[in-house]
């Protein structure tokens, strides 16, 4: 039986999870220019889809789920005609495996989207417990893909959580059992095997849906718009002077950002900056210096408007802004971007952090736009085949037998990982790796350009721009961090690099891993999840301790699962 109905057959408001599919070209993952529509086009176009949109909305339940699944550069759009009704949950990137080197301008387009809304503020349980992703076998060593070191003890046997990232489609070739009883599969990386063309949602995809929200008695509804998105138009800029300064180079400015953009602009009313980089405070109540990370909803979305209308105005004709964010606010940015810039890419950080709760949130946004619809690009970038483990053993080993498989890089970044030891981060709450920059600056600038950051922080952006021989401007509002930005450019001019110095927390000498494998030896003994004063009896830990090492002590409780999970 058909685990889908047509939406459009039923009657109003009786459907629990609704999957509506956008018809698309596969042409847009082969687009060599950017994607900017005329208002006209734009404006009939999600004129048709918000009826279709609503009509649906109409047919689902409150606290219900919807499904919308389509291309990067228009579900921003989607998602905008109903977020007054709608919560946004998840935006799912889906690798579908397109990677066309023929283009020469840009880093191939390589997945689909799948915004993930709920009907109002509330929403029904997901089933992660039971939906896992298999383990994959190394290419080389056989052993598992992802080396947990010395994280075994959260390893689930039956698979790892299901993220926001979704690269699992690929052809299995049988299974392997390790030395310690994990089924590992045999994945082929080269064969995906799933199929995108636009006119269908895979089934693999409809089937994963359904597994994860499905309920007893919840009816899901399937549903089509068949008008594809409309055709870019393109202008081709104007030839200007956009040559900067020599006291315009080089500096780290003590300022607010919008402010210092402003004085820019009436300088360089062409523009003057190869490469703008946001990473702006996320509005998720992190401790910065000097900047309050709480803002409600229109004030965070209004200042993200204001410094982004100046970063497109300030770009030279070629230049590339990046602005890096989570999903709930890069949609945001995205709406208002499609109307004053030319879309280039939605790229995925795959950053994920440890695999416990519900649908993990590895997926970092990357967006990629442009004042002009073709950037300044260095040539396509090779990386290490995804399908071989980071051990250090095996990447020795893989070296002396020249086992280098490679895959071009795409839109979907897994191979940067976030900063997690002390040794590599200075004082401040979202330090970016040097690799993220390094990537971003060398793809999309060339020597001598000129790279702006306007939340400079700890400094990566200037210091990974001036190792790299681009000239820098960065903004920031704290003086300490200023500092610490004007030490590490110091270190780079002495000795190439900057000398990574340890942050030291006191926490007793007590580990999360110490604490972890307590609550989980107790979690057997009880056959069930422990209390928190369980927890600090059992183990002599003091509450504060564990407020050190976790923020919320209660959080160190949630490993309980996987060993109760294990031992059945």
């Amino acid at each position: 039986m058909n685990k889908y109905s047509k939406v459009t057959t039923s009657g109003s408001n009786n459907f629990d999870v609704i999957v509506i599919n956008t018809i698309f070209t596969v042409s847009y993952f082969s687009s060599k220019d950017g994607i900017k529509t005329s208002s006209k086009d734009k404006a009939d176009y999600l004129s048709s889809v918000e009826e279709e949109i609503k009509k649906c909305s109409a047919k689902l339940k409150d606290g219900g789920f919807m499904f919308i699944y389509g291309l990067p550069a228009w579900l921003p759009e989607y998602f905008n005609l109903i977020r007054k009704d709608f919560t946004f949950r998840y935006w799912i990137a889906i690798d579908g495996g397109h990677k066309d080197t023929s283009i020469k301008n840009n880093i191939p387009k390589s997945h689909v989207g799948l915004l993930m809304l709920s009907k109002g503020n509330k929403y029904g349980p997901l089933n992660t417990k039971q939906e896992k992703i298999s383990y994959s076998a190394c290419l080389h060593c056989r052993n598992n893909l992802k080396d947990w070191g010395g994280k075994k003890h959260l390893m689930n046997k039956n698979g790892t959580a299901i993220s926001d990232v979704w690269k699992d489609f690929y052809h299995k070739n049988g299974h392997i059992v390790d030395s310690i009883g994990i089924n590992l599969e045999l994945v082929d990386f080269d064969k995906t095997s799933i199929k995108i063309d636009g006119k269908i949602i895979p089934p693999q995809i409809l089937d994963r849906i359904y597994n994860l929200t499905n309920r007893i008695g919840y009816r899901f509804g399937l549903h089509n718009i068949i008008v594809p998105p409309p055709k870019s138009v393109f202008k081709t800029p104007p030839s200007v002077d956009t040559k900067t300064r020599a006291a315009d180079l080089d500096k780290v400015v003590m300022a607010n950002c919008i402010e210092e953009m402003k004085r820019l602009y009436k300088r360089y009313p062409n523009g003057c900056f190869d490469i703008f980089f946001a990473d702006p405070p996320y509005n998720l109540d992190k401790k910065y210096d000097k900047y309050k990370d709480t803002n409600n909803e229109t004030e965070y979305i209004n200042w993200s408007n204001e410094w982004l209308d100046l970063g497109i105005k300030l770009l030279k004709p070629g230049g590339s802004l990046f602005s890096l964010n989570i999903p709930e606010w890069s949609l945001h940015q995205a709406i208002y971007l499609n109307d004053i810039a030319y879309f280039q890419n939605w790229i995925v950080w795959d950053s994920m952090s440890v695999p416990l709760g519900k649908i993990m949130p590895a997926h970092y946004s990357l967006l990629h736009y442009s004042q002009t619809p073709n950037v300044k690009f260095c040539g396509h970038k090779w990386i290490d085949n995804p399908g071989y483990c980071l051990r250090a053993s095996c990447i020795k080993a893989r070296t002396v037998l020249g086992d280098d498989k490679k895959v071009v890089l795409a839109d979907i970044w897994s191979d940067v990982h976030r900063i997690k030891h002390k040794k590599n981060r200075d004082y401040h709450p979202c330090q970016l790796p040097h690799k993220l920059m390094e990537r971003i600056i060398s793809l999309f600038s060339k020597e001598g350009d000129l790279i702006f950051d306007p939340f400079a922080g700890a400094g990566t952006t200037a210091i990974v721009a001036k190792k790299l021989n681009r000239h820098y401007y960065t903004t920031e509002i704290s003086a300490d961090y200023i500092n610490i930005t004007n030490r590490r450019l110091k270190e780079v001019g002495e000795y190439g690099d900057i000398v990574l110095r340890s942050v030291k927390h006191d926490n007793n000498g007590l580990t999360k891993k110490s604490v972890e494998l307590v609550v989980q030896k107790l979690a057997l003994e009880l056959s069930r999840k422990p209390t928190l004063e369980e927890l600090l009896n059992k183990g002599k830990f003091k509450r504060t301790d564990l407020t050190k090492l976790y923020g919320d002590e209660n959080r160190a409780l949630k490993v309980a699962r996987v060993a109760l999970t294990n031992s059945n």
